[in-house]
């Protein structure tokens, strides 16, 4: 199943989606471009016996949740199974992210990292700056599961990461 057909047989939006990863960039000019590329929501057909019911799936997980399993599933234009070992997955990664945040965000206001004294700093400074790199050219091309992946992975050095602040 592509993930267009996805998104009209569960009327979802990807608008919704494209608005929640494009907004941080001052981006959101490009959310019609992608809404008619890749198509717009459609009722669910009931008449199925192998579809979901995305209301159990978002009542279990959360609509970010299955948002972000859309998105990174496959590209849109290819087909992609509903597994639920992998919601599983989107599901821990985005509860480490909020884990992360809400256990770091006083250390985060408070603290400044000089990217210029230590080297340690600047190979954060350059993965944030790679990780936006490969975000944008992403999305230009609309891989979304990429830019997903490249998040994950910030995600897993930012919580490595052991900031040095001594000169």
């Amino acid at each position: 199943m592509k993930i267009k057909d996805f998104l009209k047989e569960y009327k979802l939006s990807l608008g919704d989606n494209v608005r929640f990863l494009l907004e941080p960039l001052g981006l959101r000019s490009l959310e019609s471009q992608i809404e008619s590329k890749l198509g717009e929501a459609a009722k669910m057909s009931k008449s199925k016996a192998n579809t979901i019911d995305p209301a159990i799936a978002i009542e279990k997980y959360g609509a970010d949740t299955i948002r972000l399993y859309i998105l990174f599933a496959a590209p849109p234009e290819q087909d992609f199974e509903w597994i639920e070992t992998s919601i599983e997955g989107i599901h821990r990664f985005l509860r480490r992210v909020f884990n992360f945040v809400n256990s770091n965000l006083s250390i985060l206001k408070a603290q400044y990292i000089d990217c210029n004294k230590q080297e340690k700093n600047k190979a954060l400074y350059y993965e944030i700056n790679r990780c936006i790199q490969r975000y944008r050219k992403d999305l230009e091309k609309y891989q979304f599961n990429t830019m997903i992946a490249s998040i994950m992975e910030l995600s897993n050095y930012l919580q490595d990461f052991e900031p040095k602040n001594d000169t």
